[in-house]
């Protein structure tokens, strides 16, 4: 065997040995996202870094010329700073009323304030929440808006519009039989089966997942028409592993041949069986390959598949140029381009007590609840132990503590502006929204600005350098397959 050969095959094993199971992924872009869809793949995609594919052509089915020969602890936030009387109450004699003296949110703006506005406090000779009368008519407060539904009607289909019936009602009809031929490059094959056998077997383990009845709601069709779009969208993957396999292979003498191909061998046996045969719940090799026949697929093929990503990982490792220099000036025109990256929201954490309209008889009963929780903090008692004791808000068991919420974030918009208009550590008076009455404190807060520089030139130093070796191993492959002979079964719908 050459040098250059045998320098492949070395570093094919020094990579099985110092990475394992990673080389799968590591380098090569083409591995188990191409080959074996993960639980994302799902949802009727895959990604291909190679090559686009044009959504057009990918609805066509052509025919096959080979169809007629073949059939197969709790913290304590200090109250707010106040001036008067050492302990503070909420009055109990009267409901505020529209300008009286402890306005409940009189002056809160319906709409976010302004740098330098001042948040509406009570009165320091009288820090309490009224709590015998429900706010007049025509009283100023937070107005919100109702909560939007979060559904998107763009997003990813469900589980539901899975295929949803047993694979193994596959026919001799089926499009795709396991010894079907569909692509052929420079005389080598590419057979369906090689595809496919992952492809069914997630699958089949969607379909155990769903009831009787939903495995019997979608037609054979359906199943055929996902399988068609799978291999449509992960053969060209397949094709560049073959394509960069073949051109290593080029280079190594037909009479060491058979040895290269069992040394690469042995790096599946000891690196990767035992892990496939675990995933695929067996216990011995033989009953890995009865499963994968059951499948489309085989043990054989696995194999040879691994074989042929681990020297294609090397293949291209070797071929592209080490990592260049990337400069100070290079990283900072990086970071000036992709500003948008590196913009920071401003976010706080804070506290809350609450009271739901739907647990009291009336709104009178709701704002009595909620002032005698806040006199409780006012007069030294801890918020998370009031809240756990008494709020009726989604965080109350864990002391109505909320860990960093960015602005905007919140479907209650009235509290979200009171939580971004607070200064630190002091109590809100009660704010209405259209689910109950609120107090909030805001116990920490980051302001809206840009990740420094300083902070993000070791991601930025990355990002460049993948981005180099991408493009590299692109420039690679393309020239590659230029010199390359390649027929697919889809080549006849063009």
């Amino acid at each position: 065997m050459d040098g250059k050969s045998s320098n492949v095959i070395s570093a094919a094993n020094a990579t099985s040995k110092n990475i394992g199971l990673s080389t799968l992924t590591a380098g090569l872009m083409l591995s188990s996202v191409l080959l074996y869809p993960s639980e994302a793949s799902a949802q009727f995609g895959w990604l291909n870094p190679w090559k686009g594919e044009e959504a057009a052509a990918a609805q066509q089915t052509p025919s096959d010329p080979f169809s007629q020969r073949r059939a197969a602890s709790e913290p304590q936030y200090r109250t707010a700073a106040r001036t008067g009387p050492s302990v503070g109450s909420y009055p109990s004699t009267s409901s505020p009323a529209g300008g009286g003296a402890t306005a409940v949110i009189s002056d809160m703006p319906n709409y976010p304030p302004q740098s330098g506005y001042n948040y509406p406090q009570t009165q320091a000779s009288t820090p309490t929440y009224p709590t015998t009368s429900y706010p007049v008519a025509g009283q100023p407060s937070y107005q919100a808006v109702p909560p939007q539904s979060n559904f998107n009607p763009s997003g990813p289909p469900q589980v539901a519009n899975l295929p949803q019936r047993p694979v193994a009602d596959r026919t001799k009809e089926d499009l795709f039989e396991p010894a079907r031929i569909v692509a052929i490059v420079n005389g080598e094959p590419i057979l369906a089966g090689d595809i496919l056998g992952p492809v069914n077997q997630m699958i089949e383990e969607k379909m155990a997942s769903l009831t009787p009845e939903q495995r019997e709601s979608v037609a054979p069709e359906e199943i055929k028409q996902f399988k068609e779009q799978a291999l449509k969208q992960m053969l060209p993957g397949l094709i560049d592993i073959k394509v960069v396999y073949l051109d290593f292979l080029r280079a190594v003498p037909s009479d060491r041949m058979e040895e290269m191909q069992g040394m690469l061998g042995k790096n599946y046996e000891e690196y990767q069986l035992e892990t496939d045969m675990k995933n695929a719940g067996v216990n011995t090799p033989a009953e890995l390959d009865m499963k994968l026949r059951g499948m489309g697929g085989s043990l054989e093929k696995k194999k040879r598949q691994f074989v042929e990503k681990l020297v294609a990982q090397q293949q291209i490792q070797r071929k592209i140029r080490k990592d260049e220099e990337v400069t100070h000036q290079q990283m900072l025109d990086y970071y000036n381009e992709h500003a948008q990256e590196y913009e920071k929201l401003a976010k706080v954490k804070w506290e809350q007590l609450m009271v739901k309209f739907s647990e009291f008889p009336n709104r009178q009963a709701a704002w009595e609840a909620m002032a005698s929780m806040g006199n409780q903090v006012l007069r030294g008692a801890p918020l998370n132990a009031v809240a756990k004791r008494e709020s009726q808000g989604i965080k109350a068991s864990s002391g109505g503590q909320y860990d960093w919420t960015r602005q905007g974030s919140l479907k209650n918009e009235t509290v979200d502006r009171a939580i971004f208009s607070l200064p630190i550590g002091e109590l809100s008076p009660i704010i209405e929204s259209p689910e109950g009455f609120h107090i909030v404190r805001v116990t920490e807060r980051e302001d809206a600005g840009m990740v420094p520089f300083t902070k993000a030139q070791v991601e930025i130093k990355e990002k460049i350098q993948n981005e180099r070796r991408q493009e590299q191993m692109q420039i690679y492959i393309k020239d590659v397959k230029s010199k390359a002979q390649v027929w697919t079964i889809f080549d006849e719908a063009k």
